[in-house]
């Protein structure tokens, strides 16, 4: 967790944190969502969107520059990360916001 809180923004993979905390991947894999609850990936994915939020609703970044700057390699995966989290798109959100 103090891993992914740290270093959210880059191309994070469960693996590197497993080698990280020097646990095998399935070992680090299974423990991650014992404690958690949640998915190396969900929990990652959370972490990036609730960061991402704030500049959703505080800037004028256009969704793209907000995806990228929060470690998603794709707008549009950022998009449907988004809505699977929030019930709507970021756009959506952010009118209905202002």
């Amino acid at each position: 967790i103090n891993i992914i809180n740290a270093r959210f923004k880059d191309n994070l993979t469960a693996s590197e944190c497993a080698l990280e905390v020097d646990m095998s991947y399935t070992h680090f894999s299974r423990c991650f969502k014992s404690v958690t609850g949640k998915s190396f990936t969900r929990y990652l994915a959370e972490v990036r969107v609730n960061h991402a939020e704030k500049d959703l609703f505080l800037t004028d970044k256009t969704i793209t520059e907000i995806a990228y700057t929060y470690g998603f390699n794709d707008a549009s995966y950022f998009v449907a990360t988004y809505k699977k989290l929030r019930g709507m798109t970021p756009h959506k959100m952010r009118n209905k916001k202002s």
